[in-house]
């Protein structure tokens, strides 16, 4: 998996940082003028080109400091900390800035900072609330804005402080260069050479299960320097690089199963030459996923099975060795549930099982002459009627483990599931479960539906091994 998320770093090293995909809405450029010693403001439209530009990396999580200058909470561009308010970016790179060492590089940026706190932040703790309502009544509101940016006019020039080059080996070093240092060999690629203890990926990412910051993810439950070499080390250019490819990955590769996890789809490829190349599989390994997913015709499923052959033929380098890891998790903001992890899937497993699932939909469909989409048992249908306690998801995980490695999984527990979702409609006892219920005079209905798409889902699973 780490070959794979690196490989795809690399791609896109270009792009230096990890940008997020911002929320739909406009950017708001804060203008600090010091010529007038007033705040003013600039409007743009926002998108992933804009984030790309204003270097949108999302906030620093957890209580760490926030040294971000593009964010899509205001309050931390404009409150100084109180009991409330504890993140403040200008002061705290700042300090950051303090702390390395100022010099020639970095003089001019630290010194506008120290000038915008010094006039703007006096004798002012808070300017949030002054700055909304002066949007508002600019005709902005603050349900439209998606992301927030500090600039400055000096001299009558307006600069954004965030394409300072001063602000963008900040962000560099402090997303994947900070920690201790200490020589070792990589465990990524290999190499002999300065490796961080703590890797420190990032909060809330994938990559935090590997993370050493407590004792007992130690080798030998030890705090010394030989504990952390044996247990996980990266150097910062590969750290920089899963980080980007981890990135990617949440969003252009992530499958929502609804109301329980993600699924993150990686592909293990050699051949990979261009980031176009990267993102034409990407988009038709989606494509293949979805119609696993979510209900499809028979029709669909073919045509999508013949575009992929289409596609494997033009691109031969990759035909042989693409496949795909499948990690089973969910987000949160400073941490990261961990569900199952499938190695090595191929291709042609998503297919087969796309197509026993729409063949067998279609059938069912044409015996009682309704729409396929009322009998589909793609993933969110089996998400829909398998009946877990809510947070408990690791058991469905385990069922979508078991279909997509091809792994053997108790048909008893399947009808076990199936007893208990009929209890839950029976009784209506949908509370504490991830089973939606369907209303008032529906049930008998919901329930013989169900039932029924127990009886095709243990039929497709035999199919699929």
């Amino acid at each position: 998996m780490f070959e794979s998320l690196r490989q795809i770093g690399e791609l896109l090293r270009e792009e230096n940082l990890p940008i997020e995909k911002p929320r739909e809405g406009q950017l708001v450029k804060i203008i600090f003028d010091l010529d007038k010693k007033e705040i003013t403001h600039d409007l743009l439209s926002s998108g992933e080109e804009r984030a790309r530009e204003y270097l949108w990396v999302g906030n620093v999580k957890g209580n760490k400091p926030q040294l971000r200058l593009t964010t899509d909470k205001i309050e931390y561009l404009l409150n100084k900390p109180d009991q409330k308010h504890h993140k403040w970016a200008i002061d705290a790179i700042i300090k950051y800035l303090e702390k390395g060492g100022i010099d020639e590089r970095n003089k001019d940026f630290y010194e506008i900072l120290k000038k915008i706190k010094k006039v703007f932040f006096g004798y002012k703790q808070h300017m949030t609330e002054d700055f909304i309502k002066y949007l508002e009544g600019q005709g902005i509101s603050k349900k439209s804005v998606s992301l927030y940016t500090v600039s400055v006019k000096r001299n009558g020039i307006i600069k954004d402080l965030v394409k300072d080059p001063t602000y963008r080996e900040l962000l560099i070093s402090n997303l994947y260069s900070e920690g201790d240092l200490a020589k070792g060999i990589c465990h990524v690629c290999g190499e002999r050479k300065d490796i961080l203890l703590n890797p420190a990926y990032p909060p809330g990412s994938f990559l935090i299960i590997y993370n050493v910051d407590k004792a007992g993810f130690l080798s030998g439950i030890s705090r010394e320097p030989a504990a952390y070499l044996r247990t996980h080390t990266v150097c910062p250019d590969c750290k920089r690089n899963l980080v980007l490819g981890a990135n990617f990955v949440k969003e252009k590769l992530r499958i929502r199963i609804p109301r329980a996890f993600d699924i993150f789809i990686i592909p293990k490829v050699h051949g990979l030459t261009s980031p176009d190349l990267l993102h034409k599989l990407t988009e038709k390994t989606v494509g293949i996923f979805s119609v696993a997913k979510a209900y499809k015709t028979l029709k669909e499923v073919e045509e999508t099975i013949e575009d992929f052959k289409r596609f494997i033929e033009e691109e031969r380098q990759i035909a042989v060795t693409y496949s795909l890891y499948l990690l089973f998790g969910a987000s949160a903001q400073s941490s990261f549930a961990y569900y199952g992890l499938v190695q090595n899937v191929p291709v042609t497993r998503l297919l087969k099982i796309a197509n026993e699932a729409a063949l067998i939909s279609q059938d069912v469909a044409d015996l009682f002459q309704e729409d396929i989409a009322k009998w589909s048992i793609g993933l969110d249908t089996i998400a829909e009627i398998y009946p877990v306690r809510k947070h408990e998801w690791k058991t469905l995980a385990e069922l979508l483990v078991a279909i997509f490695g091809a792994r053997g999984y108790p048909s008893a527990e399947v009808i076990k599931r199936a007893l208990l979702l009929a209890k839950i409609i029976r009784f209506k006892t949908y509370e504490g479960y991830n089973i939606k219920s369907k209303g008032q005079g529906f049930y008998d209905e919901f329930l013989c539906r169900s039932l029924l798409k127990y009886n095709m889902f243990l039929l497709m699973m035999r199919r699929i091994g």
